[in-house]
């Protein structure tokens, strides 16, 4: 079985700004997502039979057909949930076209998000340690800008350490 999900990796230079923008938090038992690692997931796959990839990399590349390259707004940072927050995440403006893409892999992959809760675009930009929660939300005074060009199909391998991805597959938004 393989851990999948669909995502969106933004270019270096907004990862590397969103790290700042945690660490200015100064919260402790803060641990940063390393800045090759933060992403915004469009679809959480989950388990899935290695026979079944063919199927799913058929219907990410369906998904994204016919749409144009988005750029996403990133307007802040978030604690989340909002009762017993466990982690920061940078909160992206609602696209019409990371939306669609959502809609269309829950469509196609039957896999609508976790507790029926909505989807929620967002960069987990650190983590609390156990038993540590913080509220923060901090507003940026000028949105970090994204463009998404592709997306990634993503294998995610839980270890001990912290999750190691691995993409799998990338598909173009023209």
């Amino acid at each position: 079985m393989l851990r999948l999900f669909v995502a969106a990796y933004p270019p270096a230079p907004v990862a590397e700004q969103l790290t700042r923008h945690t660490a200015s938090l100064e919260l402790a038992g803060l641990r940063p997502v390393p800045p090759s690692h933060i992403h915004l997931t469009v679809q959480f796959l989950g388990d899935t039979a290695a026979r079944d990839l063919a199927r799913i990399e058929e219907s990410i590349a369906r998904s994204v057909a016919g749409l144009t390259t988005p750029t996403l707004r990133i307007v802040g940072l978030r604690s989340l949930p909002d009762k017993q927050p466990h982690l920061i995440a940078a909160i992206v403006e609602t696209d019409p076209t990371i939306s669609e893409i959502h809609r269309r892999l829950v469509s196609r992959c039957a896999r609508p998000s976790p507790k029926g809760r909505p989807f929620l675009p967002h960069l987990t930009t650190a983590r609390f340690t156990p038993g540590t929660h913080h509220a923060a939300d901090r507003a940026f005074p000028t949105p970090l800008m994204m463009d998404i060009a592709s997306l990634s199909l993503v294998h995610s391998i839980l270890k001990p350490t912290g999750a190691v991805h691995a993409v799998v597959s990338t598909f173009p938004i023209r």
